[in-house]
């Protein structure tokens, strides 16, 4: 019975990720708010969650899950 529990809770922990993922894509949309500007971004807060305003309309999103301007280097880092 026990593996019954660890094994649904695993599977709502993955679900729950996959929702947080595909949630900030969609509202990050390929770098476009729904008013047509641009997301443009300016902050990194202490939980590695990136800021965008819009250029137009002045609103601004976090986005925890995907990191579009993050690169990585040669060296990994």
């Amino acid at each position: 019975m026990a593996e019954w529990i660890v094994l649904c809770g695993f599977a709502v922990w993955i679900g729950l990720i996959l929702l947080a993922v595909f949630s900030d894509r969609k509202t990050y949309n390929n770098g476009r708010c729904k008013c047509g500007g641009a997301w443009k971004y300016f902050d990194t807060d202490s939980q590695g969650s990136d800021g965008y305003y819009c250029e137009n309309c002045g609103k601004v999103i976090w986005i925890g899950w995907i990191h579009p301007n993050r690169r990585i280097d040669e060296d990994g880092n």
